[in-house]
């Protein structure tokens, strides 16, 4: 039976007593009103037939790839389930490392993955071991799944042994698909996405939040506000799309208790775990703009606008499952 939960978020939403609780938005109220900007300078329009323009160019520069290589997501979560989803067939061979972020494996699940792993040990210090895949990897394996940094020891992966892993990847027609969400955390002489290490290679990763962090360790105030506030305009985005979905969805007679095309709980199903989701988002994205202001100004450290990115990766990890839950269960065979 294919697996449709995360016993992950379950006990970090439902058990988790911890005093500093990331797995919860914690996100105080902040009045739209407060905020020194108007709704035109947030307004972001153009082609998005493909993703939006200016944003891919600019990931691209940013990362050093052709534009024609990006596909923007709503987070890196859901940039790995893209990516596993067009990659692999139910029943194909993954491997992956032992310990690694448990929705990684929620998520090759639901997909209906075979998964094989291979260890990174406590006793090597969580190195990632080319010859622990050289024993895992078969003629099957159809894509080999990492973390760099390793979530969650945090160890970097030299470029050397992940060029190791794309011949063995190679050599057998796999695919190699890197988590690269905290690479930008390495604050001096940053790493370069692996993308440029060879066609095998596939990188997620999370671009304006990480931005803004870096700037804050590196004290760069006005870049980490930029960046900040960037994120929130996306965030925004993604928000005014989706009540655009909701009002086409009310305007064909979806309503809370009757759905035209099948099961009338659909409508509560749909507009209470989107709408949670919305809730989320919209408070990130004032939270967004509050940090970044109090940042800019002095008053808060480095540190808020970490924990504020945690929050933010939080909500791009929701959306991986309420993406597959609301929409992917429901269309049509």
């Amino acid at each position: 039976m294919r697996q449709r939960h995360s016993d992950y978020m379950l006990w970090a939403k439902t058990r988790s007593g911890a005093k500093f609780n990331l797995a919860t938005s914690g996100v105080a109220s902040f009045p739209l009103h407060g905020l020194p900007l108007t709704i035109e300078q947030l307004e972001i329009n153009g082609d998005s037939t493909y993703g939006y323009s200016p944003l891919q160019h600019a990931i691209a520069r940013k990362c050093g790839v052709n534009p024609d290589c990006v596909v923007a997501a709503a987070g890196t979560s859901m940039a790995n389930h893209l990516a596993m989803a067009t990659l692999l067939d139910p029943g194909d061979e993954v491997l992956l490392e032992q310990p690694t972020y448990e929705l990684l494996t929620s998520t090759l699940l639901y997909l209906g993955a075979t998964i094989k792993r291979f260890a990174r040990s406590e006793e090597s210090q969580y190195a990632l071991n080319p010859e622990e895949v050289r024993r895992a990897i078969t003629s099957k394996t159809k894509l080999i799944v990492l973390t760099n940094l390793h979530n969650p020891s945090s160890v970097q992966a030299p470029d050397s042994t992940l060029r190791e892993i794309g011949d063995l990847a190679r050599s057998v027609g796999a695919r190699v698909l890197v988590d690269e969400v905290y690479l930008d955390a390495v604050y001096v002489n940053t790493p370069r996405p692996s993308f440029r290490l060879g066609p095998e290679f596939i990188v997620t990763s999370s671009l304006t939040i990480l931005i803004a962090l870096k700037a804050a360790q590196n004290e760069d105030r006005a870049r980490a506000f930029r960046w900040t506030i960037i994120t929130a305009v996306l965030g925004l985005m993604f928000t005014a799309l989706h009540m655009r979905e909701w009002l086409d969805l009310i305007g064909k007679g979806v309503r809370t208790f009757s759905n035209p095309w099948g099961a009338p709980m659909f409508g509560a199903t749909f507009f209470a775990i989107t709408g949670l989701h919305m809730a989320h988002v919209v408070g990130g994205v004032i939270a967004l703009v509050a940090v970044g202001l109090f940042y800019k100004a002095g008053q808060y450290s480095a540190k808020h606008v970490e924990i504020l990115a945690l929050y933010w990766h939080f909500v791009d990890l929701v959306w991986m499952f309420v993406v597959p839950l609301v929409y992917l269960m429901n269309m049509k065979r």
